[in-house]
């Protein structure tokens, strides 16, 4: 075998490999980019629920702009519920139960015509009892109510 034929084989080995590599690095790439935004979902739906259930202004907008800045994809929103019994039977039960839910739906151009990839769609959503027991809310009023009633019963006792 000659030095020629060699150069030949090397060649065709990387025109064959090559294909495969870029499409490996492209999975790569879409695999590591989807836990991330699916994180920084999950993140986005714990805050936005968070802030709703201590009944804090939403920053829905900021939190979608995170997720993926300058595209229009993304929804972060928030939902409540009835009243949640959280605390033993003397303690009132809390405002309730709020959600916050995170959206996003991505198609994958930054890894051009290397492969038809189908659009990530994700959803994240996060449930939790979450109350600010300030006069805020009916529930904290009632709670501070029962804590100060528990206080005064023990200093009179």
């Amino acid at each position: 075998m000659t030095l020629r034929e060699t150069r030949g084989q090397a060649l065709v080995e990387m025109a064959v490999g090559l294909p495969i590599i870029l499409v490996m690095f492209a999975g790569l790439y879409m695999a590591c980019r989807t836990a991330f935004l699916a994180s920084g979902a999950q993140s986005a739906a714990q805050t936005e629920a968070l802030r709703a259930g201590r009944c804090l202004p939403g920053i829905e907008k900021q939190l979608a702009a995170s997720l993926l800045p300058g595209e229009t994809g993304v929804s972060v929103r928030s939902t409540s519920r009835r009243d949640a019994q959280l605390l033993p039977s003397p303690f009132p039960a809390l405002t309730g139960r709020s959600s916050g839910i995170a959206s996003l739906t991505k198609s994958w151009s930054e890894v051009g015509s290397i492969g038809e990839f189908p659009a990530l769609a994700l959803v994240r959503r996060s449930d939790l009892s979450a109350d600010c027991w300030t006069g805020n809310s009916s529930s904290g009023r009632s709670i501070s109510r029962v804590i100060q009633a528990r206080i005064a019963l023990g200093a009179i006792r």
